[in-house]
């Protein structure tokens, strides 16, 4: 799974999603036990046909501020005989308050 998910530049207001793949390097037994998220605007869903091998989680993050922005997220894995161990992600994105980033401000037209 990667250490970072880029989600680039949105308009302030909107949503961006993603969907990431947590895949053991062996086929041993794991799961996740739990998740944290560090912002109220970032949400985790489980997608549902995830295999023993890999789990996929839905990102979703509700662009409220202007600027860069980075959102840490903790997945904990359950393996048999071992502690919880925390893989953490971080989710970094761009909110654009005017549109002109992420390519839909109005009024295009002229000055």
């Amino acid at each position: 799974m990667p250490a970072s998910l880029l989600l680039g530049v949105r308009r302030v207001g909107r949503v961006a999603e993603a969907a990431v793949v947590l895949q053991a390097p062996s086929a041993g037994r794991w799961k996740i036990d739990h998740t944290e998220v560090d912002s109220p605007d970032v949400s985790l869903e489980p997608v549902p046909g995830g295999t023993r091998a890999a789990t996929a989680f839905r990102v979703r993050v509700k662009i409220s501020r202007e600027g860069p922005q980075t959102s840490a997220v903790r997945f904990f894995i359950r393996r048999p005989g071992h502690d919880l161990e925390p893989v953490p992600m971080n989710v970094c994105y761009d909110g654009d308050a005017r549109g002109i980033l992420a390519g839909d401000e109005k009024g295009r037209g002229g000055p």
